[in-house]
């Protein structure tokens, strides 16, 4: 990896007003805050530090995956500032009464842009990335019911350099009961 920051914005803490705790990632928490300086509303995952998943969502770009802005790269306030998705997770609404409304038509709908998603991952993005912890919690809904997938801290870069590129086993980081079992 390059130098921390040096391939995307860096935000100053300052520069942020946190409102509340949304919740938990697999690798920190999660604040909808204000980016005082762009007038806009954001969400924030605080670190202990900062590692892979910044330089990652710093090359993705897709309307079905989590929208990066920048870093906060100043310790102990490390964090990953993306677009904030007013939807919450598509587990959440799954978990809800509101998803008893859904049809048919709805399901492949949000089966398509996951699967979308996922092929940009695999297939279309600059550098190849295997996301390793997808589930309905990592799945997050936009205002107007557009799913975006977010969270990447297990996620992993796949390159012609990378030794276990080409279908080779990844070491378990994800969710273990959401894992293929050729993987666990």
């Amino acid at each position: 990896m390059s130098s921390p920051g040096s391939s995307f914005v860096q935000i100053k803490h300052e520069d942020l007003l946190f409102y509340e705790n949304c919740g938990g990632g697999s690798f920190g928490s999660v604040y909808r805050a204000l980016w005082i300086s762009q007038d806009k509303e954001v969400a924030v995952k605080k670190l202990l530090k900062i590692d892979k998943e910044a330089e990652i969502l710093s090359v993705l770009s897709h309307k079905n995956i989590i929208q990066f802005y920048g870093a906060v790269l100043e310790s102990p306030n490390y964090g990953i500032v993306t677009e904030y998705a007013s939807g919450g997770s598509l587990y959440e609404y799954l978990s809800s009464e509101q998803s008893e409304e859904m049809d048919m038509e709805q399901i492949m709908t949000w089966a398509i842009q996951i699967a979308k998603g996922m092929h940009y991952l695999h297939a279309e993005a600059p550098v190849k990335v295997i996301h390793r912890d997808l589930k309905s919690r990592n799945v997050v809904m936009t205002a107007d019911k557009v799913l975006k997938i977010c969270d990447f801290g297990a996620s992993k870069f796949l390159s012609p350099h990378h030794p276990h590129d080409g279908g080779g086993h990844f070491p378990l980081d994800g969710s273990r009961s959401h894992s293929e079992p050729a993987c666990v």
